[in-house]
């Protein structure tokens, strides 16, 4: 008895390790739902996969927040490395978002959202989760004083705990959690440590392409410039909001567009930036 039972142990281990070795990946059209509690008010963000975005010789995954669809983040993924990697829109850079190949110990720079942005850690934790029928590896990461999060986690398949854009959240109010994630319309993972309950529909909700500037339709002018700039292209652009971007990503100047007026920049300091409208990013340079 006592040898049947360390056979059937022995069995369900090596299967265990057999689906956990095997990498899992997010891009069968997946959506994800988080939720954000700031003080007693609640509130549930869609986030959801678009389309592909080629940039040289690389194709990624475009992902974006259906409450919010100016924000998105590009995403690719390498299946045979298990690393996943970021194009840092503002920075015009590739850097890698996670690496499944980690171990604990295993030092990784953290980005919060651009390649500038980075948080040396290392793996706490490194184990696996039963998903759908499935073993899925995650990695976590500890926190990092000074900084205020709790912590971070991954999940192979899933992306980021807290959301798919970015891996930070809080311990407690303002926090940001993923609730559940869903691929080809059907749940496929609801967050079993949530307080929150998965209120949102899993059919994807398809955002509309018009309400979206092709980001070659227009460009800057002047550029460089001193003080003004404004938007040259074929779309009217007359009160949608543009936000401008430092280079480290720090929103600096935001307001809604003005062809007559333009854009006043003259209090910036010298330096490159990036203008975002209309989900489009262009860069002009400020001069004194």
């Amino acid at each position: 008895m006592k040898k049947l039972f360390i056979l059937l142990f022995c069995i369900l281990s090596l299967t265990i390790f057999s689906q956990s070795s095997v990498y899992k990946p997010f891009c069968d059209n997946p959506s994800w739902t988080t939720v954000t509690g700031n003080f007693g008010l609640i509130n549930y963000t869609s986030y959801q996969y678009e389309l592909d975005s080629t940039i040289g010789l690389n194709s990624y995954k475009k992902i974006r927040g259906v409450n919010i669809p100016s924000s998105y983040v590009l995403l690719r993924e390498d299946i045979p490395l298990k690393k996943i990697y970021r194009f840092d829109i503002t920075n015009s850079v590739e850097y890698l978002f996670i690496d499944f190949n980690l171990n604990v110990g295993s030092t990784f720079g953290l980005s919060f959202g651009n390649s500038l942005s980075v948080m040396t850690t290392s793996v706490s934790v490194k184990d696996s989760i039963l998903i759908n029928g499935q073993y899925h590896n995650y990695l976590e990461f500890p926190m990092n004083p000074p900084v205020y999060l709790s912590g971070f986690r991954f999940i192979e398949g899933i992306l980021a705990f807290s959301n798919p854009m970015y891996p930070r959240f809080h311990p407690s109010d303002p926090q940001t959690e993923l609730v559940c994630e869903c691929k080809n319309g059907q749940y496929y993972y609801n967050n079993p440590n949530s307080f929150y309950m998965c209120q949102v529909s899993c059919i994807p909700t398809k955002i509309a392409e018009n309400n979206f500037v092709n980001e070659k339709s227009f460009n800057v002018f002047p550029n460089p410039s001193v003080n003004l700039i404004f938007i040259k292209g074929e779309i009217d652009l007359r009160g949608k909001k543009y936000v401008i971007f430092d280079y480290t990503g720090k929103e600096v100047l935001s307001n809604n567009y003005n062809s007559e007026k333009g854009i006043d920049v003259y209090s910036l300091k010298s330096g490159i930036y990036t203008l975002s409208v209309s989900n489009s990013f262009m860069k002009f340079i400020k001069i004194n």
